[in-house]
């Protein structure tokens, strides 16, 4: 598909950082979500050459792990950043540590399923999308995750209409939202989205 959700609120990501959400990955080998640059910047999570990569301040961190046992099925993946180290985490395990991320600012606005200001785009849907101007710890992360899991199970189990996130092609311009009857405030704090 072509289309895309926009952030526009909230403040840029540099020394400290966490983005955090639940993706399913359908296709598309471009970012599940970016910065508005073209080169370099925030990209959270990306197919590079079939494996899990992701770039912070311009520095980017292959992982070594397979794109393809994620695709087509709900995943939730959380990238923090603390200084020059990244960790990466799916379905709230630690699966890889990288150093040496820099400080560049991201680029507002963000870009979910499409690779930033330029021209690609994944296929899929986004769920309890995070970003944080802090680290996550292992626990939050693990915690955001099984808050996660729950959920979906309480949903499935119901028999109730799934709650799958922000419509693609949606854009957040403000401090506060509603979406399928949950409501949102963008703070401003550490914690905006």
């Amino acid at each position: 598909g072509t289309q895309e959700m926009t952030i526009q609120g909230g403040k840029a990501l540099t020394t400290n950082a966490t983005i955090s959400g639940w993706f399913y990955w359908r296709s598309g080998a471009t970012s599940l979500m970016r910065d508005h640059t073209s080169s370099n910047g925030w990209v959270f999570i990306w197919n590079s050459g079939g494996n899990i990569t992701t770039r912070l301040a311009g520095v980017s961190f292959g992982t070594g792990i397979g794109v393809d046992p994620y695709l087509n099925k709900w995943t939730h993946y959380t990238v923090t950043k603390s200084g020059a180290d990244v960790a990466v985490y799916l379905n709230g395990v630690l699966v890889y540590t990288g150093t040496g991320a820099g400080n560049t600012a991201s680029v507002l606005p963000w870009h979910v399923m499409k690779n930033g200001a330029t021209s690609g785009y994944i296929t899929g849907e986004v769920d309890d999308l995070r970003i944080y101007s802090r680290t996550l710890s292992a626990t939050e992360v693990l915690a955001l995750y099984r808050t996660g899991k729950t959920f979906q199970k309480e949903v499935k189990d119901s028999m109730a209409k799934p709650f799958m996130g922000l419509n693609i092609g949606e854009t957040i311009n403000g401090d506060h939202f509603e979406l399928n009857g949950y409501e949102f405030q963008l703070t401003g704090g550490s914690d905006y989205c």
